[in-house]
């Protein structure tokens, strides 16, 4: 079962054949050297296809020099149950993924309490992690992953069972070198409450996306203009920015609270934003300045807007604001540029591709409008600059 590969001493090959007793004598030869567990497939349903008897000798492969360990998605509680006293024995461990399915027994279909306690314990016991993946935790789980000096990046798979109440019972939380943070969830509530809670983190990278569920989440009520304002004075740093509802078939069958207007809050603080995520209900445009004035607020970054299923009326005037906020901006893109958006499917969704549409003429517009607003600033400068000279 185990080779040795050609590519150094320090890489471990595992193929797919049956295990036998000789092949774990050859486990401990190697298994100091390990530094990175990352299989493709299920790897602990490769090494233990219904052999209990052998469950023990994963330890064997978890050495002290172990750095990173991606078990991709554990189906069988006993295999997870491995974990849970795992965690101390791992002193080096800076990357940990893990994924595991959903409970078929409720409604919110939220990960099983048992997983998700083997899952925290194991976490509960990490010193060193920088990356982290994982369907949800338990709260104590949370409240010391705020702890660690270390946390660089958290990934939450879906932020929604019993393991989170999102009620900010653990309000100290602080997160100190967290960076990045995707978080997923169908109760944007939660979502929203434990940003709340990671207001003094240093984030530069933020992904929260609340997916569409049945019956469908208000999610509307959380994201609003007030909190893209709280978003962008909390986490100046950010870089990537993503909010929004998962809409899997771009049919916009929900509608943005978010307006044009809270563009501006970003532009005035996220000074580094370059890729924005986020839907926008655009169909009122704020006083739009003239090709003739200079951009009050300009923030020369950001290149990319994604506006999912955005609402859209006038693309002439959206196209004159975003280029007067973002006049680098030359990429935008709808829930519907994967589709074809012919005729056929016009007939089963019929205003989310006309909005794309309209929004795919704020694209082409925006550059053009930029350019001619960035001409004429130049001829008022020489204009002022020649008069001052002749006096």
């Amino acid at each position: 079962m185990f080779t040795s590969s050609s590519l150094g001493d320090n890489r471990l090959t595992l193929k797919d054949l049956p295990v036998t007793k000789s092949d774990w004598d050859r486990v401990p030869l190697y298994s100091p050297r390990i530094r990175q567990i990352c299989p493709s497939g299920d790897f602990l349903q490769i090494l233990f296809p219904l052999q209990l008897s052998i469950f023990p000798y994963v330890r064997l492969f978890l050495g002290p020099r172990l750095t990173t360990i991606d078990l991709g998605t554990v189906r069988s509680a006993i295999h997870l149950s491995l974990l849970s006293s795992l965690g101390s024995k791992l002193p080096s461990l800076q990357k940990f993924s893990i994924s595991a399915e959903k409970s078929t027994n409720d409604a919110d279909r939220s990960y099983d309490l048992d997983a998700l306690r083997v899952i925290s314990t194991f976490v509960c016991a990490l010193g060193k992690v920088r990356t982290l993946s994982v369907p949800d935790l338990l709260p104590s789980a949370y409240q010391h992953l705020a702890t660690l000096p270390t946390l660089e990046r958290l990934s939450i798979a879906s932020l929604d069972g019993l393991a989170f109440s999102g009620d900010g019972s653990d309000s100290h939380c602080s997160f100190p070198a967290l960076n990045r943070l995707a978080i997923r969830s169908a109760h944007a509530g939660r979502g929203t409450n434990f940003l709340r809670r990671l207001s003094n983190t240093p984030l530069g990278n933020l992904h929260f996306f609340a997916k569409v569920v049945a019956p469908a989440t208000n999610w509307l009520e959380f994201f609003n203009d007030q909190f893209i304002q709280a978003v962008s004075m909390a986490w100046p740093r950010l870089e990537h920015l993503e909010l929004g509802n998962e809409d899997t078939e771009g049919s916009g069958t929900t509608m943005p609270t978010v307006t044009l207007g809270a563009l501006s809050c970003l532009a005035q603080h996220c000074r580094r934003l370059r890729f924005l995520v986020l839907p926008i209900d655009a169909m009122s445009v704020p006083p739009t300045l003239s090709l003739t004035e200079a951009a009050r607020v300009s923030q020369p970054i950001l290149h990319y807007l994604e506006v999912i299923y955005s609402s859209i009326d006038s693309p002439f005037h959206v196209a004159t604001f975003l280029s007067s906020i973002f006049p680098s901006l030359h990429t935008l893109v709808t829930s519907r540029y994967e589709y074809s958006n012919d005729e056929a499917e016009a007939e089963l969704y019929p205003t989310p591709i006309a909005m794309h549409n309209k929004w795919k003429e704020v694209e082409r517009l925006i550059p053009m409008i930029a350019t001619l607003r960035l001409d004429w600033t130049a001829q008022v400068g020489t204009a002022t600059d020649a008069g001052a000279g002749g006096t």
